[in-house]
């Protein structure tokens, strides 16, 4: 019993002392085995010939000789509008701020304008359902650069005013430090491996590894310790297309629109407008499906014009149809017979530019229109003429709001012009105003996210409507109401011998009067001298391009005036 206790205060002794020990070498096994960098490998290209671009491989290219295609839908997805398929023609359509190229595929020649071109290459083939360009083909219009990497064979994409960092491997010889890895950590697989003095470029910097790429392309994250920056590189393109002007553009814009339906009015007869420095007489529309267009256009007009030191963009649209829309912009060939008509046009009559208003369409049809424009505007840019396009609000009706993609369209017209009116329509359930000045500022607001300001014109009313409620033998209100000019509003006041009060909700003057006998209550929110003014300084107050008054018949005396006040307080401030 004695010699038991004994050996048991002995191993009590050691017990704890022995377990610390163990604990600890666990410890530090643990710790190495945790920070041991990982010797897993792993390809980093996927197939042949891959495309770099911007840090990232996206998609494969295709090499045939010295000819290197890439997919056009890479094109759709980084340099979006570049390229449109054509599939009535069997063509691209290649468009640029001045070119419009026709690219038949599978075929040495492209169509410059009307001009055939032979090469010496095919520019687009067609293997496996999958469309590829030329590279050589894209430099010889849009300012894109590209090199194929040694060893790998991967194709490197460079444009315009891209930055490149450049960096030198410095220090250790030790293989595992020097491995690219997938991600900053040592635990992660490696894709490729450096020596000492190698250059890299660096393209992202992560806790305490930089993201470089190798020569050949492959490319992965190295502890920064490792990485001395050295020069900084930036790419600089010259753009491969002639330069072109526009002509000067009037500052601020203060446009009226001419509504003309049948016949030209006689400038002989028309106000004085101090203030307007362009009038957009709306003379073009299209007839059919075939592309054909309408013209109702006067030298007699545009000489008054010139004479009066104004501008005249010449407005063509759509004839508001749907249908019709849809069947002449569907094909490039369509497309291309509108635009010669309104070149044709354009150098006819000396136009400063073109307003193209195209309403009610269907929402499938927006990149149609989009496609459009990108083909209309540098047929007329390459004239110096301004190209200036109508828009809604944003809203959620899809034929008079949605099919518009207006930040697209932003990248290629020289200017939108918002329609803020018609808040309250002919066919809206309840009395309204025309376009309330809440209304505008908050829309105005939601579009200056998208559009920049000093590309955005303001289109204000010159009309009104006036409302009337009748109730009916069942005690049903029924509603209609009626346009007014400006002058017309005012004179239907001064009948009924009304005094406007000024309406908080809408910031707008309101009348009202009820008949008894017809058992009907008029409504009228008013355009006049206080409503233009406060529109006018919306424009002033984000700092808009302009503004556009629809339209010159509904104004009157007190609407130039407001105009020419608007246009003699810039001029000052200049």
């Amino acid at each position: 019993m004695i010699e038991k206790r004994k050996v048991h205060r002995h191993i009590g002794r050691w017990l704890i002392p022995g377990l610390v020990l163990l604990l600890t070498v666990t410890l530090i096994g643990y710790w190495y085995i945790k920070e041991l960098p990982s010797n897993e490998r792993i390809e980093y290209f996927n197939g042949s010939n891959p495309i770099i671009f911007h840090g990232k491989q996206e998609g494969n290219a295709y090499i045939d000789g010295d000819q290197v295609y890439l997919p056009i839908d890479w094109f759709h997805q980084h340099l979006e509008g570049l390229l449109h398929v054509d599939k009535d023609s069997q063509s691209v359509i290649l468009t640029t701020k001045t070119k419009v190229i026709k690219i038949p595929i599978g075929k040495k020649i492209y169509y410059d304008d009307l001009e055939k071109i032979d090469s010496s290459h095919t520019h687009i083939l067609s293997k496996k359902e999958t469309l590829y360009i030329s590279l050589q083909t894209i430099e010889t219009f849009y300012p894109l650069q590209f090199k194929v990497l040694p060893k790998s064979s991967a194709v490197q994409i460079y444009i315009n005013d891209q930055e490149i960092q450049w960096g030198r491997v410095e220090g250790t010889e030790d293989e595992d430090f020097l491995r690219l890895r997938t991600s900053p950590s040592l635990k992660s697989p490696y894709v490729a491996k450096i020596n000492s003095g190698d250059t890299v470029s660096i393209e992202e910097e992560k806790e305490d590894f930089y993201f470089v790429r190798m020569e050949d392309g492959r490319a992965g994250y190295i502890q920064k310790r490792w990485i001395e920056k050295t020069k900084k590189e930036k790419i600089v393109l010259l753009n491969p297309q002639s330069p072109y002007s526009i002509k000067e553009v009037p500052n601020p814009i203060q446009l009226v629109w001419e509504a003309v339906y049948t016949k030209t009015p006689n400038p002989n007869e028309l106000p004085q407008m101090p203030g307007i420095n362009v009038v957009s007489p709306t003379w073009f529309h299209l007839e059919d499906g075939n592309g054909n267009v309408k013209s109702l256009a006067s030298s007699t007009y545009v000489k008054w014009a010139k004479d009066s030191n104004r501008q005249v963009w010449a407005l063509f649209s759509n004839n508001f149809d749907p249908d019709l829309t849809h069947e002449a912009l569907r094909t490039f060939e369509k497309r291309k017979k509108i635009i010669q008509q309104l070149v044709k046009y354009a150098k006819e009559y000396e136009l400063d530019g073109f307003n193209i208003d195209i309403e009610n369409v269907y929402l499938e049809d927006g990149p149609l229109v989009t496609q459009f424009m990108r083909e209309l505007t540098p047929a007329l840019h390459r004239l110096g003429l301004i190209v200036s396009m109508d828009i809604t609000f944003i809203s959620d009706s899809e034929n008079w709001s949605m099919f518009y993609e207006r930040e697209k369209l932003t990248n290629i017209v020289d200017y939108l012009i918002v329609m803020a009116y018609d808040e309250h329509t002919s066919l809206s359930s309840k009395a309204g105003s025309v376009s309330s000045l809440p209304w505008v500022e908050n829309n105005l607001v939601s579009l200056l996210k998208i559009i920049p300001n000093d590309r955005l014109i303001l289109g204000i009313p010159f009309y009104t409507r006036l409302w009337k409620e009748t109730i009916n033998d069942h005690g049903e209100i029924q509603l209609s109401s009626i346009a007014l000019t400006m002058n017309e509003a005012e004179q239907w006041v001064k009948d009924h011998d009304l005094t406007p009060v000024f309406d908080e909700e809408t910031e707008q003057y309101y009348v009202e009067y009820e008949n008894i006998e017809e058992n009907t209550l008029y409504k009228m929110w008013l355009e006049d001298r206080s409503s233009l003014m406060k529109r006018i300084q919306l424009t002033q107050n984000y700092e808009l391009a302009g503004i556009a008054g629809w339209s010159r018949y509904f104004g009157n005396d007190m609407a130039w005036a407001s105009f020419g006040e608007m246009y003699a307080t810039n001029q000052n401030e200049e």
